[in-house]
């Protein structure tokens, strides 16, 4: 069991994650669109997450490496048997900063399952989803290129996909599928959870070898789980202001952060 992990809680909220994309799709010709219903039946907005174990929740691109499956894996055990009990004020303030009211191994994890699902690799290739235009009864292929930024850890594709389709909408598009592992999957919002992760997510002293130092292997491990949730993050919005995906802003010059 991990016990107190020594790490400003903040930071897995405000660390950056490098550029995000600002590519948008190309839609391909229309002969190689594929018929759909208009009628067809979608699961509920928010996937129904609870009782699932975060093992079982997070699902990866079969194209993600075996590599970065056993990091992510190992790293969502270690949040799973979190505990720490040390630090009480400062983690009632990051609950108040994300809307948990007790945060524990149990709760952290509903959180993240609630706001990331599907993780594909950045690899430079293009990421590959479908519209769906309901008039025409077709579904036309579309996607972001990739922007081959190797500075990249990690990065929230659901926002971005989000946008994009609130523009397109007016021009009949009223629905997006993801394209996973052979599957097309619903996407209903940003919290349909879509990451993709950058090459230096990983250090090249990072390492799973029980025969090493097991503090190291925590504290990197506590390095990629702060940039899991930061990507988890921008997946929440603030419906008072309208927004959606919170876009990185610059801090203020003081070191305040606005509540």
């Amino acid at each position: 069991m991990i016990r107190t992990l020594a790490l400003p809680l903040s930071l897995i909220v405000l660390t950056a994650c490098g550029q995000e994309s600002t590519s948008r799709p190309t839609s391909e010709s229309l002969s190689d669109a594929a018929t759909a219903s208009s009628t067809t039946k979608y699961a509920s907005t928010e996937a129904e997450t609870s009782g699932l174990s975060l093992l079982d929740h997070t699902k990866f691109a079969g194209t993600v490496d075996a590599k970065t499956v056993a990091y992510i894996q190992y790293d969502l055990k270690n949040l799973a048997n979190w505990s720490d009990t040390t630090r009480p004020v400062v983690l009632t303030k990051f609950g108040a900063m994300v809307g948990l009211s007790d945060v524990n191994a149990a709760t952290l994890g509903q959180w993240f399952m609630d706001r990331m699902t599907y993780i594909y690799p950045d690899d430079g290739q293009a990421f590959e989803f479908k519209l769906i235009v309901p008039g025409e009864k077709k579904v036309y292929p579309a996607s972001f290129m990739g922007d081959g930024n190797h500075l990249v850890a990690g990065s929230n594709k659901g926002a971005e996909m989000f946008d994009y389709y609130q523009s397109v909408r007016r021009q009949g598009v009223e629905g997006v599928l993801l394209k996973f592992n052979g599957q097309l999957i619903p996407f209903l919002s940003p919290r349909t959870g879509v990451m993709q992760i950058g090459p230096t997510l990983f250090g090249t002293d990072d390492t799973l070898d029980e025969t090493k130092s097991a503090s190291h292997r925590i504290v990197k491990s506590i390095f990629r789980l702060g940039v899991l949730f930061h990507e988890s993050r921008h997946s929440d919005g603030n419906a008072k202001a309208g927004t959606f995906g919170f876009a990185h802003v610059n801090c203020p010059s003081d070191g305040s952060v606005a509540s």
